[in-house]
């Protein structure tokens, strides 16, 4: 048996690490959700870039059509659809991977699941700014181009400062913190032979 393995096991251990295998798996359900959506993303982008055959059935719903700048929010989004959601799967499978590592103490994983959880942190911070931005483009040009309201929709376009999304941020935010407290916690760190601060 190895010297690591004999090591006794931290605090919540297991609960830290059972957790990232969830999420892992998790994530490659949801992504081959999206691999199953690309044929339906695809034909979308097809109607986009050939607006003559999407004009007919819009006309008979009495929606009129998109405008070009719509259009062009829209197939950037569509455009990486497929490259994102094959990443997404690929992460997800190494994250379970590097769960169950972690679940065996191997020393790599501490780090690769530390490295993560910071990206984690960082990507849900500037995907909640970028995507909000995003939507509120789209929906303020649809907006203005008469759209939502031929098609009798009452959609009103979120503000940054909305409360309600700031607490869905709050709230996302708060596991992948405290993971953070917990993977510097010294019994963590001693367990998987980290580097300790100069000052302890």
């Amino acid at each position: 048996m190895s010297e690591m393995s004999e090591k006794t096991k931290p605090p919540y251990f297991s609960l830290v690490g059972w957790s990232w295998v969830a999420l892992g798996i998790f994530g490659i359900f949801m992504n081959l959700l999206g691999l199953l959506a690309i044929p339906g993303v695809l034909a979308i982008k097809k109607m986009l870039l050939n607006p003559e055959e999407m004009m007919a059935p819009l006309a008979q719903s009495g929606l009129g059509s998109l405008s070009p700048e719509i259009t062009g929010h829209l197939l950037p989004f569509l455009n990486l659809w497929i490259p994102m959601v094959i990443l997404k799967f690929t992460l997800s499978a190494l994250l379970v991977y590097g769960a169950w590592m972690f679940l065996k103490g191997k020393r790599w994983s501490y780090f690769f699941l530390m490295a993560l959880n910071y990206f984690l942190i960082a990507g849900s911070m500037a995907g909640f700014v970028i995507g909000l931005g995003i939507m509120r483009n789209v929906l303020l040009k649809m907006q203005a181009s008469g759209l939502l309201e031929t098609a009798g929709l009452n959609v009103t376009v979120p503000a940054f400062y909305n409360p309600l999304l700031i607490l869905m941020l709050i709230l996302i935010l708060i596991p992948f913190a405290l993971t953070a407290i917990y993977f510097h916690w010294t019994p963590v760190r001693l367990y998987f032979g980290a580097r300790l601060p100069s000052n302890l």
